[in-house]
């Protein structure tokens, strides 16, 4: 994981898993480190048209045209694209590039979905998994402000992170929208949490290192950005439990942080999604 990520805003997009703040989450995490102005992801699943994952703006103002636009290239618009013509494949390395608005020769396409916006320099992440395709496009306003290589070293770097979350993201989502709502189930934010806890364990006690459920249920709570009195309210566990279960789980898996475990877990998730030996 790049020195430059924070640990806090990446526990932030982690407990935004599976709800409607992962978009603010993960344009966030890309912002600051890209200087960037708009954030978009698609994902495209087979024949099927692509689904808007996040869809962010610097400002209120910019969302409603960026909202529009995107609908214009759901429903169409990106039969026009020359960027999905360089997708790696699932078993290939992400595929990273840039784009200045004033190389594309489709001149129609380039004046509604660059020229209008006013979006200048786009950085493209293309990641795929065995089914989906996520198009990650990084926009910067200012003609004058080109990517540069170390922008494309960092988003790199990043990629295996940012298809990780991307999908388990997806995933969760899905599965919510699958579930048929009963006058039992509890309040969204909660559920959300809920699954995507059980998505962290369930990757973790995948770890060859051999985790116990309560060890991989303590360290999935550290993920999700609770503290040490959370873990304990929520799974039932005393205090000096979590403290012992937690020290068990680092010893094994290696490892002495919060940081640590983020960039563990998220190797675990990379692993998972390619298919790859541990």
């Amino acid at each position: 994981m790049p020195a430059s990520m924070n640990v806090d805003s990446v526990g932030n997009l982690i407990s935004s898993l599976g709800s409607p703040l992962f978009g603010t989450q993960y344009f966030d995490i890309f912002r600051s480190a890209l200087s960037i102005d708009q954030c978009t992801v698609f994902a495209f699943k087979g024949a099927e048209p692509p689904i808007a994952v996040v869809l962010e703006t610097e400002s209120a103002d910019a969302r409603g045209a960026a909202e529009m636009i995107a609908d214009e290239y759901a429903t169409g618009g990106f039969e026009h694209d020359p960027n999905l013509h360089r997708r790696p494949g699932c078993h290939q390395s992400p595929a990273v590039f840039c784009m200045r608005a004033e190389e594309l020769k489709d001149q129609s396409y380039r004046r509604r979905f660059y020229d209008e916006p006013h979006l200048a320099h786009e950085l493209i992440l293309l990641a795929e998994t065995a089914n989906t395709l996520y198009y990650s496009s990084f926009f910067r306003r200012d003609p004058r402000a080109a990517f540069s290589a170390l922008d494309l070293e960092y988003m790199l770097q990043m990629a295996r992170f940012a298809l990780a979350t991307l999908d388990c993201h997806s995933k969760l989502v899905t599965c919510q929208h699958q579930l048929t709502p009963t006058p039992h189930r509890r309040g969204g934010d909660v559920e959300s949490r809920g699954e995507t806890l059980r998505y962290l364990r369930e990757v973790l006690l995948s770890e060859p290192h051999l985790l116990s459920p309560r060890e991989a249920e303590v360290c999935a709570g550290i993920i999700l950005g609770y503290t040490t009195v959370g873990i304990s309210l929520n799974f039932g566990f005393f205090i000096n439990t979590v403290a012992t279960h937690r020290k068990r789980a680092y010893r094994k898996l290696g490892i002495s942080s919060q940081n640590e475990l983020f960039s563990r877990y998220f190797r675990l998730v990379s692993h998972r999604l390619t298919g790859t030996p541990h």
